[in-house]
């Protein structure tokens, strides 16, 4: 019970993070696997979060998604990330926004299937 109490602490907390830096004027980049951060976060959290159905990505995330290496990101993903993010609906918003990740691909502990 307390590891999904934490699970969505740590979400608010990115949540937090992301609205007080997409807000400052003095605005931090944290770039990572070529994208930044925040960006990658405010516009596509909706997509890949575990409760919900897959629902096709917007064009800003698109956006976001197509500057990133996914393999690269997949590589600094701790095990606690999939407790709250779904990385099968992480590699299908990828997909969709036309990224080319192959079957096999490690992402956490997911591995992507075949298509």
């Amino acid at each position: 019970m307390a590891a999904p109490r934490v699970s969505l602490f740590l979400l608010f907390a990115l949540a937090m993070v992301a609205a007080v830096l997409s807000t400052s004027t003095a605005r931090a980049q944290i770039e990572i696997c070529g994208v930044e951060l925040i960006e990658l976060v405010n516009q596509c959290v909706d997509y890949v979060l575990v409760p919900g159905p897959k629902a096709n990505p917007s064009k800003a995330c698109c956006v976001e998604v197509c500057k990133l290496d996914v393999p690269c990101f997949c590589g600094y993903l701790p095990p606690e990330t999939e407790e709250v993010m779904s990385l099968e609906k992480a590699i299908f918003v990828a997909r969709y926004c036309g990224k080319l990740v192959p079957h096999g691909t490690k992402c956490g502990n997911y591995t992507v299937p075949v298509v």
